[in-house]
């Protein structure tokens, strides 16, 4: 792929495949969680303020009820309200057509691309934050569940520029970019809880560092919008939304299935394996690490096989996919440690960190999903470009074309497929 430097063109080549690979899905169904969004929106259209369960409520999916009041629809929404106050006014005009409602996410799908694009702008030179940018857009992860009516991509957007704006912000002590990190945050915090861990990578940063002025221009905006949730919350239902939800149950059972799964998810949900031994083969160090990860990964998938008498083609399948997803996962928690010319090491160490502690939240969800991980990823494309630069220049220009087709196709046939 030739560098391209003109930003009309760059941005018209993001834009073009963004639309290229969404708009053809707009009318793909509602699966059971986009239908509790859609109804979410619909109740609060009617009453903003307390939305009512309404009738079609109670017959919604169980696994999401919380302790609010009966009468409320967040008995059944675990969620907080900015996503479906949003999409509220689409509701009302959709009826029971599912483009509109696509039409309205695609905003989303674009922030999560453009959070990217920001982000890895901070961390690479400019033509790895060009591919990068085309490697998340077209991954499997990202381009299936951008075609469903659900909280996980907006919730990954807003981390995206979190991230993006907090390192852009300490790197040029900028308030402005403080400000607008701490407002993004806030708002994060009122769309979904999978932004918890940036509290505690950003606040404890900035405390750690001292940096008390820029730690007081970020809080307002991080805690006014939650604050103002849970004053509602007091004064309406007399209990908080937040802490009456049943999402996190770190159950040690639990927890050993989620991280079972999770590794073989990353091994498949950015680029297939093939394309992570040939970056992990190519550095001598990570050569051994991966090693390590196959022989560690060979045990588990053998009880598998003996123990819980899964059948021989899925162990084998899932030491593929785990080897490379275990591997990939240690060299993101441990990226600061890694000598990088373009990014700081203060930059390496916030992105680390921001994984580590999402790795932590993860094995609290209900469940291992793909799309539960999804505001990991990115971190996952952050370690492929990094080991990019350990290819030789014919070998990585046939890296970039051979890679980039078969995430496309894989992508979009899954996307057929779901349809």
């Amino acid at each position: 792929m030739a560098i391209m430097t003109n930003p009309v063109k760059i941005h018209a080549l993001i834009l073009s495949v963004a639309f290229l690979v969404y708009f053809p899905f707009i009318n793909q169904p509602f699966t059971m969680d986009s239908d509790m969004l859609v109804h979410v929106s619909r109740q609060l259209s009617i009453n903003p303020v307390d939305p009512p369960l309404g009738a079609y409520g109670k017959n919604m999916i169980l696994h999401d009820y919380t302790n609010m009041p009966q009468r409320s629809v967040y008995k059944r929404c675990a969620h907080p309200p900015l996503l479906p106050l949003i999409l509220s006014p689409v509701s009302r005009i959709a009826d029971t057509k599912e483009w509109p409602f696509h039409c309205a996410m695609f905003i989303f799908y674009l922030a999560a691309i453009y959070g990217c694009w920001y982000l890895f702008g901070l961390l690479f030179p400019r033509n790895l934050q060009l591919y990068g940018t085309l490697v998340w857009a077209l991954s499997p992860a990202l381009l299936t569940i951008a075609h469903t009516v659900m909280w996980d991509v907006p919730i990954t957007a807003m981390n995206l520029w979190i991230l993006a704006l907090f390192i852009d912000a300490i790197r040029r002590e900028r308030r402005d970019l403080i400000v607008a990190c701490g407002i993004v945050t806030g708002l994060a915090a009122i769309t979904k809880t999978n932004c918890l861990p940036l509290y505690f990578v950003i606040g404890g940063y900035l405390l750690a560092t001292r940096k008390f002025r820029l730690f007081f221009l970020w809080l307002p905006g991080a805690l006014v919008f939650p604050l103002a949730w849970i004053a509602h919350n007091f004064i309406v239902f007399g209990k908080v939304q937040y802490i009456s939800t049943r999402l996190f149950n770190p159950i040690p059972g639990d927890v050993r299935y989620r991280f079972e799964r999770n590794i073989s998810f990353i091994g498949g949900s950015i680029l297939f394996p093939l394309w992570w031994y040939w970056l992990f083969i190519k550095t001598e160090k990570v050569r051994r690490q991966t090693f390590i990860s196959a022989c560690a990964v060979a045990i588990w998938s053998g009880l598998l096989f003996y123990v819980l008498k899964f059948p021989f083609w899925f162990c084998l399948t899932y030491w593929v996919f785990g080897t490379v997803g275990l591997q990939a996962l240690i060299c993101m928690i441990f990226w600061w440690r890694e000598p990088v010319a373009f990014a700081s090491k203060r930059d390496r160490v916030l992105v680390s960190l921001y994984a580590f502690l999402y790795v932590v939240l993860m094995h609290g969800f209900p469940s291992a999903s793909i799309r539960y991980m999804l505001p990991l990823l990115p971190c996952i494309v952050i370690i492929m470009l990094h080991y990019m630069q350990k290819l030789g220049p014919r070998e990585l220009q046939w890296f970039r074309i051979t890679n980039l087709t078969i995430i496309a196709l894989l992508s979009i046939g899954l996307s057929i497929f779901n349809y």
